[in-house]
């Protein structure tokens, strides 16, 4: 065994690390070892309770970082049953606690390991992503309230992840002006992008692309890719 496991760990040390979890947790004797690191993670979660993966999967949606009262709407459980849960998976050494929280009033845990939350996260049906996605967005929405703007980033992308949208477009062009201001122009013309797929798949009002398109075109003349700007420019005249 140990020399099947060298060969299919081609010198990841991760690969090692989380079979070794798996082996630990119980894996049955003579089972067949998984081909990828992934395989080996989604292994894990096929062991883990009920509850335990809805929670781990709904903390994916969150994010990298998430809080109990993020993830309990998402899991179905109250933020208690949820923060419970999320002891019982530290204890597994899938997420961890952080010491300091970024939200005030509530704990912060995260993956400890990106992998995880990847594996996690794909193993949700597409539909069932979209309807976290949206609830992820309602909880930050109330939890924010007039800070909104904090988040505002990571508010736009779980509602364009949720699909066709109204507030999508809107969100995203709004991150995308923070983004402009900051200086972060790439990131800016990336979210204009967005801001615009969405609008377009929420058939939102010709006004709401002219603005779009101007901002975009702003921050194109910025970077000194005038002909983008024009480009841009007469694009939101059309529209308008």
């Amino acid at each position: 065994m140990h020399q099947t496991i060298a060969e299919r760990a081609g010198g990841n040390p991760m690969f090692v690390e989380e079979l070794v979890r798996m082996l630990l947790e119980g894996s049955t004797p003579g089972a067949a070892i998984p081909e990828t690191v992934q395989a080996v993670i989604t292994a894990r979660i096929d062991r883990l309770s009920s509850q335990e993966r809805r929670v781990l999967q709904a903390a994916a949606v969150i994010g990298s970082a998430f809080w109990p009262s993020a993830v309990a709407p998402l899991a179905g459980l109250s933020a208690e049953e949820t923060e419970k849960t999320l002891m019982a998976l530290i204890a597994k050494e899938l997420v961890l606690a952080r010491p300091r929280s970024t939200v005030a009033g509530e704990r912060e845990f995260a993956f400890r390991q990106t992998l995880t939350r990847d594996v996690a996260y794909g193993l949700l049906p597409r539909m069932q992503r979209a309807r976290a996605h949206a609830q992820a967005a309602r909880w930050l929405e109330t939890r924010f309230g007039e800070r909104v703007e904090e988040v505002i980033e990571v508010l736009a992308e779980h509602l364009r992840l949720a699909g066709p949208d109204a507030r999508a477009a809107g969100y995203l062009r709004r991150a995308a002006q923070k983004a402009y201001r900051l200086y972060a122009h790439a990131d800016a013309v990336r979210l204009f992008d967005q801001a615009l797929q969405s609008a377009r798949r929420a058939s939102l009002p010709p006004r709401e692309l002219a603005l779009t398109f101007l901002g975009r075109g702003e921050v194109h003349q910025l970077q000194g890719r005038y002909a983008d700007a024009l480009a841009d420019f007469e694009q939101g005249l059309a529209a308008a």
